[in-house]
């Protein structure tokens, strides 16, 4: 009996490792590691952090990994992780991964309704989360501009966006009175009356108006 038990520990860890292995590996279509992208000779940087942070990940069958060394790579919309000194990527989808910086924790899901060019793979920041969610979208590109000397230069670029989505249905809402306004029109977001006392100038003051919402 004891010889039996420490054998299925024992297949009990080696499969673990295997199936471990499996997940973390970034094979190309012949099963060869692929290198990570470069962004050498451009101003700013292509992650969410500049440094790696410790965070989690959920992918698309259910597996959690916690205390991770995770990257958000906010051109490509991918999360990258660190093992062993090497930058990786999952081969099994991302559903929804947590990462540290800016002194907050921010919460990353995809799988919502196409909208605009993102598609149900993107990537959301989840503002509020509740009947009505609050998303904010992050996609750097890599522009080009005259520097020093009329020299071109490269740097990275945000174009930020704000959804709503409300029984299933998503729409872009902008960080302004007007911008909800259209949306209580158009839409039928129901935060006419809140907008009479609750002032909406950026993101913060977007995130507390549907705050408010949920909770009334």
């Amino acid at each position: 009996m004891k010889f039996s038990h420490i054998f299925y520990l024992l297949f009990t860890v080696l499969f673990s490792n295997v199936a471990l292995g499996q997940i973390i590996r970034i094979p190309d279509q012949n099963g060869k590691a692929v290198a990570t992208k470069s962004y050498d000779n451009i101003k700013g940087s292509a992650f969410l952090t500049k440094d790696w942070t410790t965070g989690t990940v959920t992918l698309a069958d259910g597996t959690t990994y916690q205390d991770v060394q995770l990257k958000y790579d906010q051109v490509e919309d991918k999360i990258r992780f660190k093992r062993n000194d090497k930058e990786l990527e999952f081969t099994v989808p991302v559903k929804q991964f947590s990462i540290s910086g800016n002194q907050k924790a921010h919460v990353f899901t995809s799988g919502f309704p196409a909208v605009n060019t993102n598609s149900a793979a993107s990537f959301y920041e989840v503002l509020v989360d509740g009947q009505v969610k609050l998303l904010k979208r992050t996609k750097k590109v890599v522009i080009e501009t005259k520097g020093y000397n009329e020299f071109l230069e490269k740097r990275f670029d945000s174009n930020v966006e704000y959804f709503i989505l409300d029984q299933n249905k998503i729409y872009e809402i902008k960080p302004s009175k007007k911008g909800v306004s259209q949306a209580v029109a158009d839409q039928g977001l129901k935060a006419g009356e809140l907008l009479k006392t609750q002032p909406v100038k950026n993101e913060a003051d977007l995130t507390a108006l549907i705050q408010k919402l949920n909770a009334g």
